[in-house]
């Protein structure tokens, strides 16, 4: 029992460490007495009703022990905790979804790009098949998105304020579809080690904050009806919140030759690591779609706090 409590330990510990570094990433920057205090109160109430839950399902059986019973305290343990980090990460998204939300510059777009271009590339080859599948009409739907945010990479000319939102909502779409190949990729994948199952261990708390944000993003995109609120007045919600969305987006156009190095570089750190292996593909992954938008982050052009549920004034 001890061991198996040891471990449970470990794993529940790595997530959760996985989840706050991922939140403390996205609001490392608007952190204030206010914001670490409503994180704290956050963190706490789920806890407090997620532990009374766990304590309250596992109270008979704690006296036993044996190999059965330890599958299933290990099993629950970690099951309670990742549903803990689920709700943490909808309270966080929630309650900071201006704060939260990254500014991004073309060069984040560009290498969300080339990692969705390798992943769709890596599942496509490991598929092997000649008849058209739900893998090939994905490959064909996300390829205009991905040729236009390429050629506008490469033509110094702005666009716009609807091409900025426009790829601000292809860069949280193409963060969904990462996110979920990392969790696909991530239980495929071999153990190969303890180490790579702890730096996993990590992704998947991290992954797990990220991916429940990005959802955020989009249900907020979603004109539905609440609260007595007509149509016409969600749809006036959605534009407002597509502004806020565009202003997310640095305008600074990057040079050509800056974008092909960028893209040329990202491709080839992903393609020679695949061929000689030097980090799991999951791994590098992820930990390029967590840090890609870190590297963006700017001081200056910070759009100001947008409530998406405030009254139209």
């Amino acid at each position: 029992m001890a061991a198996w409590s040891y471990a449970t330990s470990v794993i529940t510990g790595v997530l959760l460490a996985g989840a706050l570094l991922q939140i403390w990433l996205l609001l490392r920057h608007a952190l204030t007495r206010r914001v670490v205090r409503d994180l704290v109160l956050l963190a706490a109430l789920p806890a407090v009703l997620f532990g009374a839950l766990y304590g309250m399902g596992l109270g008979q059986g704690k006296l036993r022990s044996g190999p059965a019973f330890d599958d299933i305290y290990s099993g629950e343990a970690i099951g309670v905790m990742w549903l803990y980090l689920v709700t943490l990460a909808a309270l966080v998204a929630w309650r900071f979804r201006s704060e939260i939300l990254p500014q991004i510059n073309e060069a984040v777009l560009l290498i969300y790009n080339v990692l969705v271009l390798f992943v769709l590339l890596k599942i496509f080859i490991a598929v092997r098949t000649d008849t058209f599948t739900v893998l090939h009409g994905l490959l064909f739907a996300l390829s205009l998105p991905m040729l236009l945010t390429f050629l506008a990479a490469f033509i110094p000319v702005r666009l716009g304020t609807l091409w900025d939102a426009g790829s601000y909502v292809w860069f949280i779409i193409m963060g969904v579809l990462l996110t979920l190949f990392q969790f696909f990729a991530g239980m495929m994948a071999a153990p190969g080690g303890p180490w790579w199952g702890l730096t996993r261990l990590l992704m998947l708390g991290m992954l797990t904050v990220y991916l429940i944000v990005q959802l955020t993003y989009l249900v907020l995109l979603i004109p539905v009806r609440a609260g007595g609120s007509t149509y016409r007045w969600q749809l006036a919600r959605v534009r407002e919140y597509l502004r806020f969305l565009a202003g997310r987006q640095h305008g600074v156009q990057l040079r050509p030759r800056y974008a092909l190095v960028i893209a040329v570089t990202t491709g080839a750190v992903l393609a020679l690591n695949a061929r000689w292996n030097i980090l799991p593909s999951d791994i590098l992954v992820g930990l390029a779609l967590v840090a890609t938008p870190q590297l963006a982050t700017l001081r200056s052009a910070q759009a100001p706090p947008f409530d998406p549920f405030a009254p139209s004034t």
